[in-house]
């Protein structure tokens, strides 16, 4: 995607937003032709395990009564950003909140990125019995605190100025106006990593239910609490939306903490 944003800007008389869905679009198509390649091997053990030692059969019911909460959850959780859009267009400094907001969004996305990644590492390395839970949270722990530090280093200094506006582009308007937000969800990483811990602990002993209830609570706790703070307080946009992320996330995680405990109590 990098290469292609290059190129095409170098290159190419395109507008910004053609130029990152086509470096988007065919990121995308070349990790799945990679990711297959990848994964010839592996099947090919799977399937000889399988043969080897017959297990019961998975049908098309149980993978639908899995999988469907997992796909909702993914669904919503995409869904919410519309909404975001939508109301941060009603609030006061609409236009400028819009167009900070993706700037913050994708540097604290840099710092999400490898907690989102750490919930595939989890299920994987936690053992038939759950014997590699424990270093495996505190890892999580550890590393996730590291990523919330190190974005608040970023966002509390004068780093800050020189990622949005000499790095991003943004003016120096739009830069002091999207400090305090970035510093409001550079806690985000942390609960990134709380979340990812969660949901893998959930899914390896096929509770995925409450994955889905947890993702509506915070998607409902994200409108809410933007429409009250653009609607009741009048905020800014972009302040409004990122107490908003935080709330829903932050009573996301509490809700998950009651069946997580008893999840990891089976171990």
């Amino acid at each position: 995607m990098l290469t292609t944003t290059i190129l095409l800007f170098s290159y190419a008389n395109l507008d910004g937003a053609v130029i990152a869905s086509i470096a988007l679009s065919l990121g995308v198509m070349l990790e799945a032709i990679i990711s297959k390649y990848f994964a010839i091997n592996i099947l090919a053990k799977i399937k000889a395990n399988q043969n080897d030692n017959p297990k019961e059969e998975l049908t098309y019911k149980g993978i639908v009564q899995f999988y469907y909460p997992l796909a909702i959850t993914s669904i919503l959780s995409l869904g919410v950003h519309p909404f975001v859009t939508f109301l941060i267009g009603q609030s006061r400094m609409s236009i400028e909140s819009l167009a900070v907001l993706p700037v913050i969004n994708s540097l604290v996305f840099v710092f999400r990125a490898v907690g989102l990644s750490f919930h595939e590492a989890f299920i994987a390395l936690l053992g038939k019995n759950g014997e590699g839970y424990k270093p495996l949270r505190n890892f999580g722990f550890v590393v996730g605190s590291l990523a919330t530090i190190f974005l608040f280093g970023i966002t509390t200094t004068p780093f800050a100025t020189i990622w949005f506006h000499n790095i991003s582009g943004l003016s120096i308007e739009l830069t002091e106006l999207s400090i305090i937000p970035a510093t409001i969800v550079s806690i985000l990483p942390a609960l990134t990593f709380l979340i990812s811990v969660q949901r893998a602990v959930l899914v390896y002993v096929r509770n995925t239910s409450p994955l889905t209830t947890a993702t509506i609570i915070e998607v409902v706790i994200i409108v809410v609490v933007l429409f009250v703070g653009i609607t009741y307080f009048n905020l800014v946009g972009v302040l409004a939306a990122a107490i908003a992320y935080i709330s829903g996330r932050l009573i996301a995680n509490i809700y998950l903490t009651f069946p997580y405990n008893r999840a990891v109590s089976k171990f």
